[in-house]
């Protein structure tokens, strides 16, 4: 497949380093840095932020692409102009660098019109990515939950960090308990839900909240709430 993307950013980048290492005939161009564009090809990717999409998409609506893509996780492919074959396809992965190997058996979430969702669907089994298609209507709600799942969860993470730094903890010796966490909850769902909470040790809770203060002290408190309310 002839590929072109539009963007250079994480997500934008990483794509090219995967396409091309698999021999993909892809090219990459940005405002900022240039590049090459090619004329025409399979899929024209547009890897920009979310509220440059639409502009820039009009910006290259000549080119001639069997399909215009965009990846946006919120956005639907109607952003898109309506005269191509037009798709959105999200990777359901965090990109904290522009790594090849993020790309790597990953689930990619994709809605648009048929002729390009076979496209793309050709494309994923090519390179061994499990494409899920959704309803347009529903990338708000499943962007949303992508968004807790690998942003919000930071809150915690961040908040549990600063407290056992002052006691000399570090990621090393409590990423064991994270890691297992983390495992509990994807072999197991709710069931995997340990501690106070889960036994009703409501005294140890009470406790807990009294001795934080500050943001770590709302973190536990909200989220406590909020897992009582979950169970």
């Amino acid at each position: 497949m002839r590929v072109q993307i539009i963007g250079k950013g994480r997500v934008g980048y990483s794509l090219y380093l995967f396409l091309k290492d698999r021999g993909f005939d892809v090219e990459i161009f940005s405002r900022r840095e240039g590049g090459r564009i090619l004329e025409d090809g399979d899929i024209l990717f547009f890897a920009v932020k979310d509220r440059e999409i639409r502009e820039v998409a009009e910006n290259f609506s000549n080119l001639n692409f069997s399909v215009f893509c965009h990846l946006s996780g919120a956005l639907s492919s109607d952003i898109l102009p309506t005269k191509k074959e037009r798709a959105s396809f999200h990777p359901l992965q965090a990109f904290s660098r522009a790594d090849p190997k993020l790309w790597e058996g990953i689930t990619v979430i994709a809605e648009g019109t048929e002729g390009a969702l076979n496209v793309l669907e050709e494309f994923s089994e090519s390179l061994s990515l499990k494409m899920k298609k959704i309803q347009k209507d529903k990338k708000v709600i499943y962007h949303a939950a992508a968004v807790m799942l690998s942003n919000l969860i930071y809150v915690p993470l961040l908040g549990a960090e600063r407290l056992f730094s002052e006691i000399g903890i570090d990621r090393e010796d409590y990423g064991k308990l994270l890691r297992t966490s983390v495992e509990n909850f994807l072999n197991y769902g709710k069931g995997g839900i340990t501690g106070p909470i889960f036994r009703g040790d409501w005294e140890t809770v009470e406790l807990h909240k009294k001795n934080l203060k500050g943001i770590e002290g709302e973190i536990y408190t909200k989220l406590s709430e909020l897992l009582v309310k979950l169970l």
